[in-house]
């Protein structure tokens, strides 16, 4: 009976035990599944998104909280997996706790796998992400090794920059690595001497200072003054005009120029009298109305303050004086002022800077019209000396801005004089517009505006021509436009030097002038896209004298340029072909021509890049065989253009007979 008894307790007990641990279960508030092992890339963000996270699945016990922490192997040489363990800690309300673990393997990063940014244009600095310009990981590599160099490909400081970013992508197990590259087209690349800057406003005692702070990234910047210091403030400084020479790491630079100006010289009134763009213009003379009361005027000087006069006694009262200015009458003044003016009368493309229309107004009717540009022709190709109706030059007022609209007529804005209030003294600004320059492209004599900016270079192009022997024995120069089949405009100044006559010219004798010196001029635009042909010359001249030969040279008075669609302006560099299909001997060579299996080019200089294009403009590839010879036996028989760029970014180009 006993041992029943005591078989019967402990079965007992056990049930007991078990009850117990059901009621447990019970009143469990927390219920949690902890995310999966994963294997991932390496360079992938270790966040939830990518590789997960605690899923409660149960809870009862209030607001939950998640922590974890990271314990990490890392692979030793050749394995290529390191292992993360992540310990994550599920809590709530009630004060439960659910722990679990989750491994994270991180495949190394195979380096032929990665890949470096495509070539790209970038405009710097507004959207400043040349430096930007990396691989896209989310982190540094541990087991890659990866580093860049900048090179320049055009080795010439131009817009746009050419760089050429080189990859070295290195595996650090095997050691193995891989060069890559990209090209970088970086417009905008001269706003990287932009600079912020810090001046005297007015110098009393020497005590001026300048301090100029360059926005670009391609530093080290090196600065040189006209003053002899080489950092990038001065100190102490008299008034006067100051220089710095900006110079980055490429050996580019940019020239700046600074008026510290002396405070006791500002007068009664007195301003500055800029161009929309801001560039100063230094009027020829200051004309009063009624002079009594006015002493010590002066225009032109070198400094911010660029006109003043001052009051014999403390009056008040309008005085009424105005500037005049009959210099430079071709300064701003292009054959691209015309073409724009024409696009506006032909509706193609309407002014919409109100500005423009008083500029386009040569004659002074307020009418814009085809008599307007006649009188800026005229004034480019030099059968008038200045404009017949209007000065070259006018002064508006000051707050030019406000309220200019298509009814505003020129001479309600004209500035007449100022409103001179009791001392203390005041600056009165001045705007001067250029009559003809329509696009706003006077550049002064400082050749920058108040904000340091200059006028971009243009790309050049060669003007060709070949000299030939007439039946009478006397010199012809025929001149050609290789390559550029639609133009919408021309203009050209060439001395010639001896007597000759125009023959068989494709621009209409309306838009040329011959003047007695011997002097070529031509101003060619109809406000649509010109049809030139190419195999024939754009026009040529006969000398009068079997014992006289030219002497040719552009005209520096007037830009010889070339007007292309889509805003596109191109300088003309005059070269002589010795035929009509190569450039003349020193410059460059293509051997042979005709060819059928193999090309070498000849050049005294370096190249840049070559490109080649069929009849239809299209880029023919042609293999390599050296930096100078080229395999173009794949390419169908036919007429080729090759378009090279040297180092320089002079741009040639050439005709190649591809056949038997």
């Amino acid at each position: 009976m006993k041992s029943k008894l005591k078989h019967l307790s402990i079965v007992m007990y056990i049930v007991f035990v078990n009850i117990c641990s059901a009621n447990i279960d019970r009143i469990n508030t927390l219920d949690v599944t902890c995310p999966a092992n994963i294997t991932v890339e390496e360079g992938t963000k270790l966040d939830s998104a990518n590789i997960g996270w605690p899923v409660i699945v149960r809870n009862t016990g209030g607001k939950p909280t998640i922590t974890y922490f990271d314990v990490t192997n890392k692979a030793k040489c050749p394995q290529m997996v390191d292992q993360v363990s992540r310990f994550f800690t599920v809590s709530n309300g009630t004060g439960e706790q659910v722990r679990c673990t989750q491994i994270i393997f991180i495949q190394h990063v195979d380096i032929y796998k990665i890949r470096v940014p495509k070539d790209t244009t970038i405009l710097y600095p507004l959207n400043n992400e040349f430096s930007k310009l990396l691989l896209n990981y989310d982190f540094p590599l541990s087991s890659v090794e990866i580093s860049y160099s900048d090179s320049l490909l055009v080795k010439r400081c131009t817009n746009p920059m050419k760089f050429l970013r080189t990859w070295r992508i290195k595996d650090k197990c095997s050691n193995n690595f891989r060069i890559l590259t990209t090209n970088v087209s970086l417009t905008g690349y001269e706003d990287s001497f932009i600079h912020d800057v810090l001046s005297t406003d007015g110098v009393c005692n020497n005590d001026g200072a300048i301090t100029v702070t360059p926005r670009g990234e391609f530093g080290p910047y090196s600065y040189k003054w006209n003053v002899g210091d080489s950092v990038n403030s001065i100190y102490n400084r008299p008034p006067g005009t100051y220089q710095v020479t900006i110079t980055d790491r490429f050996k580019c630079n940019a020239v700046r120029l600074f008026f510290l100006q002396n405070m006791s010289d500002v007068a009664d009134v007195g301003g500055r009298i800029l161009t929309k763009n801001g560039y100063h213009v230094y009027p020829d003379s200051l004309l009063f109305a009624d002079s009594r009361n006015i002493t010590n005027s002066c225009v032109s000087r070198p400094q911010v303050l660029q006109y003043s006069f001052n009051l014999e006694k403390e009056l008040t009262g309008v005085y009424s004086y105005k500037f005049r200015k009959l210099s430079e009458p071709l300064l701003g003044i292009s054959t691209k002022d015309i073409l724009l003016i024409q696009k506006h009368i032909l509706q193609i493309k309407k002014f919409s800077d109100t500005l423009s229309v008083f500029a386009a107004d040569a004659l002074g009717n307020y009418n814009v019209a085809g008599s307007d540009m006649s009188e800026i022709r005229k004034l480019i190709l030099g059968v008038i000396p200045n404009f017949t109706k209007m000065d070259p030059w006018v002064f508006l007022r000051q707050d030019y801005l406000t309220g200019l609209n298509q009814n505003t007529l020129l001479r309600d804005i004209l500035f007449t004089g100022a409103n001179v209030n009791a001392l203390p003294k005041q600056n009165i600004d001045v705007l001067a517009l250029k009559i003809g320059d329509v696009d706003f492209s006077y550049r002064g004599p400082l050749l920058q505006n108040e904000e340091g900016e200059t006028r971009e270079s243009k790309p050049e192009i060669p003007f060709h021509y070949a000299i030939e022997k007439t039946e009478m024995g006397v010199n012809k120069y025929n001149f050609y436009l290789q390559d550029l089949e639609q133009i919408e405009g021309l203009q050209l100044g060439l001395k010639v030097g001896v007597d000759f006559d125009i023959v068989n010219s494709q621009i209409p004798f309306e838009f040329i002038h011959v003047d007695s010196d011997n002097n070529l001029r031509i101003s060619w635009s109809t406000g649509y896209d010109l049809n030139v042909n190419t195999e024939l010359p754009l026009f040529s001249i006969k000398v009068n004298s079997i014992s006289q030969e030219a002497n040719l040279s552009l005209i520096e008075e007037i830009e010889s340029e070339v007007y292309l669609a889509n805003n596109i302006d191109l300088s003309l560099r005059l070269r002589r072909l010795y035929s009509q299909n190569s450039i003349e001997n020193e410059d460059i060579k293509i051997i042979p021509n005709p060819a059928h299996n193999q090309i070498t080019i000849q050049t005294d200089f370096e190249m840049n890049s070559i490109v080649f294009y069929n009849n239809l403009g299209q880029v023919c590839k042609a293999k390599s065989i050296s930096n100078h010879s080229f395999d173009i036996s794949s390419w169908p028989d036919g007429i080729y253009t090759m378009h090279l760029v040297s180092t320089e970014g002079l741009f040639y180009s050439k005709k190649i007979i591809k056949g038997k």
